[in-house]
């Protein structure tokens, strides 16, 4: 037996006031502020009760919506929220109230007096409104404000995937409209005065007398807008910018509008705009930090209703238990890397700290100073801590040198602190010349060591051989550094006696007492957050020395699990224990006698979280969910409150999860905590929600797919036999697939048929000169050009292998030869400029291309919205020089809209309405108007062949649509439809109907179709 004995660790109290009074201590977050020093109060009588009654807090983690109105408050206050679709009324996360919706919400916005009051919700399908946050819901329309809601002039705007939508809540009934506000991706008005509203360009309109007249402010200043933002006192801030968010411009309740100064340049020349801080560590729309799920699950409680947890960098951080926010950090400046990596206990009147790592381990003990703390013990070899009631504490395995020291860790590289080669500062006495110490030998399965804590901090190693040795399943410390081993097998008849300080207890793990359950594996360390290293699994009773543990029971209704031996210890003793994470665990007391005794589980228990005597259990009955707690390691247990509905106590996923209990609650994963214990007994279940009754059908036609009819018009066309060279697929459409061939090399040229887009007419041969093109393409496209009249109003030229071929181009306008094209960039159409230049556009970047040489020509700001709108091009029709407009299609309302082009000076016009998809007339309508614009759109088809085709005939095929818009009219002029099963595509023209479905390298069967 070996002892130590050390100077006790400062009295918790005065350590709880060290964390805010010392100056060695910082705050959370820089900038947030300290609470006073707190008074050097006397150490506690005795043990805190326990806190309760028992609360849910939501941590970070947890995805929260929160109003979309109005502003965070500096300090913490009631804040309605959204977690997973219920509503919630949260204070820094902690649950104060909640209430489920009719369906799985996503967003809400509260409505100022002038609109009606009260709040609006969304789900993914609906929009409803209610008096209050927690009240009752009426659905407004068969609709989702998806991007959000925004407060206008007299209504509310509601971004839909249909457009802005206008809900005016004032009249006995909702009255939901669509306006002129269609054409806009954003609107907003704080005062029911000054509004300002921005297009999908950012082309900006502001009015400054409640929407009599408006002003346009792009065309007057040149100023394009990202979006809004609410100011203080009232203001609207008008965002400018690409990706910065950055105010210029405001509206002001008194002013109109103004600008925003930004401060001064800092000495690194940086100006900041005047907005108002938020710390994150004050602001109301905050959620608690997961380091509150950490210190329930791995922390240790202070006095004054504080926690503490290990954080990262080298630190400790202190937690409020009332609010769940941090008060201050704790930076241990005197502790080296790897071995600050510890987790906090609190012992007695004293705070401890229980470090591993993969040379060893230590106790690191606070006195005084928190940032400071003072090496109590070091541990030769890795182990497990393993902690009782009260001051009971002991790590298993051997003790280290009477004065510790990093020698005591073999192995270990130097680390040099403090310009020595110290690992913890002042308290590590200076290292004296030696040899490096030899690594210790393996200890053998039937000898086994444990270092035991005192109250008086001194440690003291005892030590078990033999069998109960090779049987031991763990140490348990007790008072006065004894220890109680638990040993798995039966009492021998003959049993020597115990070693000095040792007391065996012996368990047969095939008594049927046990109903075939296992004992728990010991913990394994873990060296990353969460820091974890001690084990509460087992207790001494404080009454008569028997043990208290959890034991893992099979799944109810199903046979006990064939035991397996799992290495234990560092001698890996072969033991039968569970590995198992989760399930159903419950309390056993075991006799020192080795009599057992296994505690009942309240009926129809399939989880159980655990810590020490704390336990928290999800029990299922006939789909019910109830929950019960224990604070008596499984004797008793009491009915208690559901967690929210954001979690569901689960099997974790790995030993790292943050889940489990201690004295403080549950961590039920990172992001819910059950904050504390007891409480009023559970409400009864409600009853199920009434269905929800229909909403009014929004104001917008949806749009869906083209019903599409066609029929063949002869007998199939014969199969042309195979061309010599490589033949795979020839571009004969603009829905080609990627990555295919797209003809035959014959030496440096090549050769391939080509059929132009939207073009019933007969293949065509197409060769260019191509020296050094492999075939087939690492990465090739056909990017659309819309041309000028003529019989195909759509060519294409073929990007591969970082070349520009010209396959599908007028004469006049290709390139007998493959041009270098080595561009970035999704590539979906360009415009013949009539002058051998094409515009291209590449993602939002318009560029003007000649030959292979690519020059940037304008990049509009595009605000994307929930309209599901594609970004396009489209071309004059007529003679004349050539004009063209950006369009932009919806693919759920199929609004057009378009945006003149000024070529010369390179700017966006404002965005007018060109016509819907969903109200399509016949081509022949709209050639007659020489202002009319053509462009493509992708739609949808349901395509029926007559007689019915069973190849053919399919719903929801993709393709593209030539449409021309006139006067508010859009018409189609032709369709591509791809058959993704059978490599084909089905090429439509109108007004005549007349179609072909053509084949890679064939001839193409004639057909009909009638207009959708």
């Amino acid at each position: 037996m070996r002892k130590r004995a050390f100077p006790r660790a400062a009295p918790l109290a005065l350590l709880a006031a060290s964390f805010t009074a010392c100056g060695g201590a910082k705050p959370a977050h820089q900038g947030a502020s300290t609470a006073a020093p707190a008074p050097k109060l006397p150490a506690p009588a005795g043990p805190e009760a326990l806190l309760g009654p028992a609360r849910y807090v939501l941590a970070d983690g947890v995805g929260v919506v929160f109003d979309q109105a109005g502003r965070p408050a500096d300090l913490p206050r009631p804040e309605p929220a959204l977690a997973d679709g219920t509503r919630f009324l949260l204070n820094g996360g902690l649950v104060l109230a909640e209430a489920p919706g009719p369906e799985h919400l996503v967003g809400f916005r509260s409505l100022p007096a002038r609109l009606g009051g009260g709040f609006v919700f969304w789900s993914n399908t609906r929009t409803y409104h209610g008096a209050t946050f927690l009240g009752p819901l009426r659905p407004l329309a068969e609709v989702a404000a998806e991007g959000g809601a925004r407060p206008w002039l007299d209504t509310l705007v509601l971004r839909t995937p249909l457009g802005l939508l206008e809900l005016d809540l004032r009249g006995p009934a909702p009255a939901l409209r669509r306006t002129e506000l269609a054409r806009f991706a954003e609107a907003m008005s704080l005062d029911g005065k000054h509004g300002a509203r921005i297009d999908a360009f950012g082309r900006a309109e502001i009015t400054l007398d409640g929407g009599k007249t408006f002003r346009d402010l792009t065309a007057e200043r040149g100023t394009r807008l990202s979006g809004f933002m609410e100011g203080p006192a009232g203001r609207l801030l008008l965002l400018t910018g690409q990706g910065h968010m950055q105010p210029t411009l405001a509206l002001d309740p008194g002013k109109g509008l103004v600008p925003v100064v930004a401060d001064p340049p800092s000495d690194l020349g940086w100006a900041s705009m005047p907005t108002p801080p938020e710390d994150p560590a004050l602001a109301s729309r905050t959620l608690a930090p997961f380091e509150l799920a950490t210190a329930v699950f791995a922390g240790a409680r202070l006095p004054g209703g504080r926690a503490i947890v290990g954080a990262r960098d080298r630190s400790a951080r202190v937690l409020s238990l009332a609010t769940g926010r941090p008060l201050g950090d704790a930076p241990w400046s005197t502790v080296a890397e790897p071995y600050a990596r510890c987790q906090p206990i609190a012992r007695g009147e004293g705070l401890l700290f229980a470090c591993t790592h993969p040379h060893g381990a230590h106790v690191l003990a606070l006195a005084g100073d928190p940032s400071a703390p003072r090496l109590e013990a070091t541990f030769p070899e890795p182990g497990t801590f393993v902690a009782g009631l009260r001051e009971r504490f002991a790590f298993l395995g051997r003790c280290g040198a009477l004065v510790p020291t990093a020698a005591d860790f073999r192995g270990a590289p130097p680390v040099e602190m403090e310009g020595q080669n110290r690992l913890f500062g002042p308290s590590e006495p200076p290292p004296e010349p030696q040899d490096p110490p030899e690594p210790l030998d393996p200890t053998p399965t039937d000898d086994a060591y444990v270092c035991v804590r005192g109250a008086d901090g001194a440690w003291t190693e005892r030590r078990l051989r033999g069998e109960d040795a090779a049987h031991l399943y763990r140490f348990l410390p007790g008072d006065g550094g004894t220890v109680t081993a638990l040993v798995l097998r039966p009492k021998p008849e003959k049993a020597a006696p115990p070693p000095e300080g040792v007391r065996v207890v012996h368990v047969d793990p095939d008594d049927p007492a046990l109903g075939g359950a296992l004992f728990p594996a010991l913990l394994t360390p873990q060296e990353d957050l969460p820091y974890r290293s001690i084990d509460r699994d087992f207790w001494l009773d404080d009454k008569d020395g028997s043990l208290h543990g959890w034991i893992a029971l099979p799944p109810e209704g199903e046979d006990a699990e064939d035991p397996e031996s799992i290495p234990q210890g560092r001698s890996e003793r072969l033991l039968p224990v569970s590995t198992r994470l989760g399930g159903r665990f419950a309390g056993v007391h075991i006799r020192l006698d080795g009599r057992v005794e296994v505690h009942p589980l309240p009926p129809g228990v399939v989880e159980v979280v655990r810590g020490g005597p704390f336990a928290l259990a999800r029990a299922s009955v006939d789909d019910l969910d109830t929950y019960h707690e224990t604070i008596d390691g499984g004797r008793t247990f009491r009915p208690v409150a559901p967690p929210p509905p954001v979690v569901e106590l689960r099997a974790p996923y790995d030993a790292s999860s943050i889940q489990g209990c201690s004295e403080l609650g549950c961590a039920l994963g990172n992001s819910v905590v059950r904050l504390g214990w007891g409480g009023p007994a559970p409400a009864a279940p409600k009853p199920p929600p009434p269905d929800v009754p229909s909403a009014p059908a929004p104001p917008v036609e949806r749009l869906g797919a083209l019903p599409l009819r066609c029929r063949l018009a002869g007998p199939p066309a014969p199969k042309d036999t195979p061309k010599q060279g490589t033949f795979l697929l020839n571009p004969s459409t603009i829905r080609h697939d990627l990555g295919s061939a797209v003809g035959g090399m014959r030496g440096d040229t090549l050769t391939a048929d080509v059929g132009l887009p939207f073009d019933t007419r007969p293949l065509r041969v197409v060769t260019v000169k191509a020296p050094g093109f492999v075939l087939p393409p690492a990465r090739d496209a056909l990017v659309p050009v819309l041309l000028a009249e003529g019989p195909s109003p759509v060519g294409f030229f073929l990007r591969a292998n970082d070349r520009r071929l010209d396959l599908g181009l007028p004469r006049g306008l290709s390139s007998p030869s493959a041009l270098p094209f080595e561009h970035g960039g999704d590539f979906r159409v360009a415009v013949d400029l009539d002058r051998g230049d094409l515009l291209t556009l590449a993602s939002s970047e318009l560029s003007l291309l000649r030959g292979g040489l690519l020059r940037p020509f304008a990049k509009p700001g595009y605000i994307p919205d929930v309209k599901r709108q594609r970004l396009g091009l489209a071309r004059r029709l007529g003679k004349g020089p050539a004009r063209v407009a950006l369009s932009l299609v919806s693919g759920s309302s199929g609004d057009i809209l378009l945006a003149d082009l000024d070529l010369l000076r390179a700017t966006v016009g404002p965005l007018r309405p060109a016509g819907s998809l969903t109200r399509l007339d016949p081509s022949a309508a709209c050639r007659p108007d020489p202002d009319a614009y053509r462009l493509l759109a992708d739609v949808l088809v349901d395509l029926r062949f007559d007689p019915p085709h069973p190849d053919q005939d399919e719903t929801g095929l993709d393709a593209t649509a030539l449409v021309t818009t006139s006067a508010g009219r859009a018409c189609l002029e032709g369709l591509e439809v791809r058959w993704p099963k059978n490599d084909r595509t089905l090429i439509v023209r109108f007004p005549s109907g007349e179609a072909i479905v053509r084949e890679a390298g064939q001839r193409g069967d004639k057909a009909v179709c009638s207009s959708p």
